[in-house]
């Protein structure tokens, strides 16, 4: 994004960050309640989507879109920590669910389960709370409640 003004900025955040996020805590909370397979698939697809835009988001991973670099001037403090307790999640579900790569397991101990899936939801969730916090007062007081 071209340098934007701060209510572009906050109106991007508002319709599409907290878009990804609300999705990935409901997904989360559906994939821990469990229930039928094909509902459990289209959540564990929605989660997989809203984690990957989240992590590039937060993490500076894109220079392509939007990501948190586009707020370093209402975010200056916001440091996105270490990726290491995600890495290789985020690894596995960008070739296990976003591309049909070679990679796609059929042995259940090398899918992404449950524990990875909490694991990356508690980074991302973590990482963003930071970032709220992080925002100086005119762009928080203009997000999102």
């Amino acid at each position: 994004m071209a340098k934007a003004a701060l209510d572009e900025l906050v109106d991007y955040f508002n319709e599409h960050v907290f878009y990804e996020l609300i999705t990935l805590r409901y997904s989360k909370q559906r994939l821990e309640n469990g229930g039928d397979q094909l509902l459990w698939n289209a959540m564990f697809a929605a989660f997989n989507v809203s984690a990957r835009n989240l992590y590039y988001f937060v993490g500076n991973r894109d220079g392509t879109n939007v990501n948190v670099a586009d707020y370093k001037t209402y975010c200056q403090t916001f440091d996105r920590g270490s990726i290491e307790d995600v890495k290789s999640t985020l690894e596995l579900l960008n070739s296990q669910c976003l591309h049909l790569g070679k990679k796609r397991y059929k042995e259940t101990e090398k899918k992404i389960n449950l524990r990875r899936i909490i694991t990356v939801s508690a980074w991302i969730e973590s990482r963003m709370d930071d970032l709220l916090k992080s925002f100086n007062n005119d762009c928080r007081s203009k997000l999102r409640p």
